[in-house]
């Protein structure tokens, strides 16, 4: 029963700070929704000196997708530039950004922010996506910058022709978001699992900041927060001979960490 108990409660560690991160969300493309096709998604913009065709597109082709749609940009002109913007935004707090890239094969995928201040355009080199064999996210910390007003994200990608034997770069799922206060328990593990004990670990993310105080939370079917002692319930051992003691047992409407009921093969 504690392994089933302790995989969800693992499961619920990280749900306070996935709600937290999403109190104020300023860019958040999927491009599931988009035309496909050279018409980016409203505010969104395109420069460079390479091709309209070649520039960054949605694209809904199932080859190398991430997730639905994305946008991909072709290496056909050696040393052309491939810019996409999004659209502006104001770093009113604490704000980082999220998104997946897989650089296939462009010579540079650099990703700024941009911004103007006393009538100057600053740009600041946040992430160098270098060359990967398949998807890869990245997080970048904006809080240096709050205050900055009308900031884009800016992804310029310089093409080399079919390098490494591909054609296309990728971009998806980019967001902007209020940066949590405490950063997210990930890669949780469980360790030194006894009837009646168990060690959980975990590393802190990159994003917010760590924290040596968290709540692990347990709820029942209904949804309802309980418990460990809660969840159980003290019966005789034998209700014919009050001296064999009490044991420990499972209430009503308590589930598997997967929604399924115990079974007598759940409790021990």
């Amino acid at each position: 029963m504690q392994k089933k108990l302790l995989s969800l409660l693992v499961m619920l560690l990280c749900i306070p700070w996935m709600l937290m991160a999403q109190s104020l969300v300023v860019v958040d493309e999927t491009f599931n929704s988009a035309k496909t096709g050279t018409t980016l998604p409203t505010g969104w913009l395109r420069t460079g000196d390479i091709s309209n065709s070649y520039n960054w597109s949605v694209s809904s082709s199932s080859t190398d997708r991430y997730d639905g749609k994305y946008l991909r940009m072709g290496n056909y002109n050696e040393g052309d530039s491939a810019i996409v913007q999004t659209p502006s935004f104001d770093l009113t707090v604490n704000m980082s950004l999220s998104f997946m890239c897989y650089n296939a094969a462009c010579r540079e995928l650099k990703i700024f922010l941009v911004y103007t201040e006393n009538g100057t355009q600053q740009k600041v080199l946040l992430q160098d996506c270098p060359n990967t064999t398949g998807w890869v996210q990245y997080f970048c910390d904006l809080r240096a910058y709050t205050g900055k007003t009308g900031a884009r994200i800016m992804f310029q990608a310089i093409a080399s022709y079919q390098l490494n034997g591909k054609t296309y770069s990728y971009l998806d799922n980019i967001r902007v978001f209020e940066t949590p206060l405490c950063a997210q328990p990930v890669d949780v593990g469980v360790s030194s699992l006894t009837k009646d004990a168990a060690t959980l670990s975990w590393n802190n993310h990159i994003l917010g900041s760590p924290s040596n105080n968290f709540t692990i939370t347990l709820r029942d079917a209904n949804g309802n927060s309980i418990s460990l002692w809660d969840a159980l319930i003290v019966v005789p051992i034998d209700k014919n001979n009050p001296d064999a003691g009490n044991k420990l047992v499972l209430k009503n409407g308590v589930t598997n960490a997967d929604g399924s009921r115990f079974s007598t093969k759940d409790i021990s």
